[in-house]
């Protein structure tokens, strides 16, 4: 009889090969991947940002940048690389060092970090700059940093998305980023935020320089593209 496969997503190359094998013996689409805790709607987003069919996710490197902003994410306690990130985050608080590394005694400074989140969160509780509003509230403020970011395409949201503590949280946070050299600045999504806001912050990433620096863009195995649908 038919033999099918349901698998939790994998990207190393055992189980890469493990699956080639497996398909090869019973036939293309013998193989299925599904999580209940999935990255899909960054998945989807990255499509939308990059266009077609690209399989593709973003890697943070918090060690690069001076100034951070999290939406919905809580990238010091969870998803890809969050010890390394978490590591690199906490580093850059010891003024000393940073300014000993670099070779500019003295002249040390400690990244700023910026978070928006629905519920409390390890980052929010470390972030310099925070607002808890609803998931939608995340979404508008997102939109509305882009917008200010002079990002093309993207219209400011209607006024009663916005929650009324968003005016300082983004006023200071354009502010951070518009003054930080290219290349020197991070913004992240939270996976359970829709598609069109993880296009939205890897078009900011884009726009501040941040592609190939403290953002990579990582080509996903096919093991690791979009779980079936629930």
């Amino acid at each position: 009889g038919r033999v099918a496969v349901l698998a939790t997503p994998q990207s190393g190359p055992t189980a890469a090969d493990v699956r080639r094998r497996f398909e090869e013996k019973h036939g293309a689409g013998s193989w299925h991947v599904w999580e209940p805790l999935n990255r899909d709607n960054a998945v989807e987003g990255m499509k939308l940002a990059f266009g077609g069919n690209a399989a593709v996710r973003l890697v943070a490197n918090a060690a690069d940048a001076d100034v951070i902003a999290c939406f919905d994410d809580d990238f010091l306690a969870e998803g890809p690389g969050h010890l390394r990130n978490a590591a690199g985050w906490a580093k850059n608080r010891k003024t000393a060092d940073l300014g000993l590394e670099r070779g500019t005694r003295g002249r040390g400074k400690m990244n700023r970090l910026y978070a928006a989140a629905p519920t409390p969160t390890c980052t929010l509780a470390s972030g310099d700059v925070t607002i808890q509003v609803t998931p939608a509230c995340v979404s508008a403020t997102l939109q509305e940093l882009a917008a200010r970011l002079g990002v093309a395409g993207v219209a400011h949201p209607a006024a009663d998305l916005l929650p009324h503590e968003a005016e300082g949280f983004l006023g200071a946070l354009v502010a951070d980023l518009q003054s930080a050299p290219a290349g020197r600045t991070l913004v992240t999504v939270g996976r359970t935020q829709p598609p069109a806001a993880h296009a939205l912050a890897a078009a900011i990433n884009a726009s501040l320089g941040n592609l190939g620096g403290t953002v990579r863009v990582l080509q996903l195995p096919g093991a690791e593209n979009a779980c079936l649908a629930s």
